[in-house]
């Protein structure tokens, strides 16, 4: 779904201009398929302009994650000062968020390993919480009361929900695992739909110029593209704090 590379060709009206770098999103379900391939071809607007010098393989892992923590956290509405809940802190899309919220003044506090401890916190966690058992007497010990949002980047909303205040928004990764507490407004994202926004597009653009949304490889994940099946093996176990990248001839 994201690739990151050169410009090689551009359309009618199209300001990029070749050999400028780029990172785009595309959808892998379209008939002409998706970002595993050395040249694709997307509408202008989804793509985005970064500057010379980027390291463009950390970029590659920047915007899926990216649009889905913008959207997430426009869906929930919250304004500096506010409390969200984010499972999930040291995952991509968690972390996205982490690093997102701090930025906008949005309290956040996450659960994660003790190991991702120093991870979530780096990213913007106000307060770390057990990844699993004893999260809920942790938040309550740490805040003694309500988040005002949620972001559930682990898949466990249910689990949680009771820790957001009655009207808070709950925002699911999956409409297969919606988060379905009836005292909260509960919804779901879809990254195609920040894809179909070309000013979320560049905003993600901006924000790796910046260095405010970092990339995150995995040891080892970078792999050439005949070793595609290795790739998708290592990207499987989940095991790595980051992405796996497919590179293709320079």
């Amino acid at each position: 779904m994201e690739f990151s590379g050169h410009v090689h060709a551009v359309g009618e009206g199209v300001t990029l201009k070749p050999g400028q770098p780029v990172i785009g999103v595309v959808n892998p379900r379209r008939q002409a398929g998706g970002a595993h391939t050395q040249y694709v071809c997307v509408p202008a607007g989804q793509v985005a302009s970064v500057p010379e010098g980027t390291d463009l393989v950390a970029a590659a892992t920047v915007p899926m994650n990216a649009l889905t923590a913008m959207l997430s956290l426009e869906l929930t509405g919250l304004k500096a000062g506010e409390l969200l809940l984010v499972t999930g802190g040291a995952g991509m899309l968690g972390g996205s968020v982490l690093q997102l919220a701090k930025q906008a003044g949005i309290r956040a506090a996450t659960n994660a390993s003790e190991t991702d401890a120093e991870l979530v916190r780096s990213l913007g966690a106000e307060t770390v919480l057990p990844r699993s058992e004893g999260l809920s007497e942790a938040f309550k010990a740490a805040y003694g009361g309500e988040a005002d949002g949620l972001i559930d980047g682990a898949l466990i909303g249910d689990h949680v929900s009771h820790l957001v205040k009655p009207g808070g928004v709950a925002v699911a990764l999956r409409k297969s695992n919606p988060v379905t507490d009836s005292r909260l407004k509960c919804t779901y994202v879809s990254v195609l739909d920040a894809m179909a926004r070309p000013e979320m597009v560049a905003a993600v653009g901006e924000h790796i110029a910046k260095g405010s949304l970092a990339g995150r490889v995995a040891p080892d994940g970078v792999v050439p593209f005949s070793e595609a099946q290795a790739a998708f093996t290592t990207a499987e176990k989940n095991t790595a704090r980051g992405r796996v990248v497919l590179r293709f001839a320079d």
